[in-house]
């Protein structure tokens, strides 16, 4: 569309304006000499109707080098729009791939980001695991070192109910040496008594001359046998301290041996729960090992879309070049026609 109030006597004019200055009236040019108004395609009309009507106000005077000129200049005009067209189509082209690869290289970007942050979780849930696998390991060490002292004091009780057996068995055998001695004294006073008595009717005189003699004697056995007594006595208490003693580490046995029995069925569970999270672990390992294979392929894609649009930037570059190259050229080739 032209924009309102552009006429072709402007158009006109500014074209002669242009060749006054000896520059190729071009649709560029013109629309850069009006102040870049206007459609180009509103311009080019415009010259193409005074080329018309200058051909046709000339006639058959115009020379050959003259019309040669001009369809010099009407080719490499129109040589000019169609490159202007292939360069615009291309920028459009190129300028839509770059946005699609931006586009697709901000989408991966965004992926990337993802899988970082859930990488970092990964990697904060395997911590969080190994530390609880860390724990657990630590607990289960103590409670094998409680259970090791508790079988430790178990052995000693065994060793200390050992020792109070063979004590118990000592006083046992102590008790009944002395029962034996009470018993053999016994029969040997009870004998003793017998023979005396057989012999009272024979040794009245020297019984009653020895009395005192057996009397002091008696004294001295009844001492003794209450020493025997006591000792009895003290022998018996012993026993019965030793039975309630053997009692009483029987007991702590029977709890111990219960501890024990809490201990190992708690390891059984450590133990599962060290497994469960092992495995919970592994599985963990295994999901960060793929998700690593996902980045990596990704990070390929993502080079290979950088590539691309570094070669679409390397091509354009070359094609803007061309264009560069082809005005120079059109340029160059006004001037020698402007000069002829």
């Amino acid at each position: 569309m032209s924009r309102s109030g552009l006429t072709k006597n402007m158009v006109k004019q500014a074209r002669d304006v242009l060749i006054s200055q000896n520059k190729y009236p071009s649709v560029d040019a013109v629309r850069i000499e009006l102040g870049n108004t206007g459609s180009k395609s509103t311009i080019h009309k415009y010259l193409k109707e005074l080329e018309e009507d200058e051909e046709q106000g000339i006639g058959q005077n115009r020379s050959i080098s003259e019309t040669i000129q001009n369809l010099t200049i009407r080719l490499a005009e129109q040589l000019h729009i169609e490159a202007n067209a292939d360069i615009e189509k291309v920028k459009e082209i190129n300028q839509i791939n770059e946005e699609r690869f931006k586009e697709e290289i901000k989408v991966l970007r965004n992926e990337l980001n993802q899988t970082k942050v859930a990488l970092q979780e990964r990697d904060t849930t395997v911590n969080e695991q190994q530390r609880i696998n860390e724990i657990l390991k630590i607990s289960l060490d103590q409670e094998i070192i409680a259970k090791n002292r508790l079988e430790q004091q178990v052995v000693n009780i065994n060793e200390s109910l050992k020792q109070n057996k063979e004590y118990l068995c000592s006083l046992e055998e102590k008790f009944k040496h002395a029962q034996q001695s009470l018993d053999h004294y016994r029969e040997s006073v009870k004998e003793q008594r017998q023979q005396n008595l057989r012999r009272y009717d024979h040794q009245v005189q020297l019984l009653q001359a020895e009395i005192r003699q057996l009397q002091q004697t008696i004294v001295v056995k009844q001492d003794k046998l209450n020493e025997f007594t006591v000792e009895n006595t003290k022998l018996t208490t012993e026993l019965s301290i030793s039975n309630e003693s053997n009692k009483k580490c029987e007991k702590s046995i029977d709890d111990l041996g219960k501890q024990l029995e809490q201990v190992k069925q708690h390891e059984i569970s450590l133990l599962s729960g060290l497994k469960s999270h092992q495995e919970t672990i592994q599985k963990l390992e295994i999901q960060l090992s793929e998700i690593t294979k996902e980045k990596n392929i990704l990070d390929q894609h993502a080079k290979g879309l950088e590539k691309d649009l570094t070669e679409s930037k390397i091509k354009f570059e070359t094609q803007q070049s061309m264009f560069t190259q082809l005005q120079f050229m059109l340029t160059e080739k006004q001037k020698v026609n402007l000069k002829e």
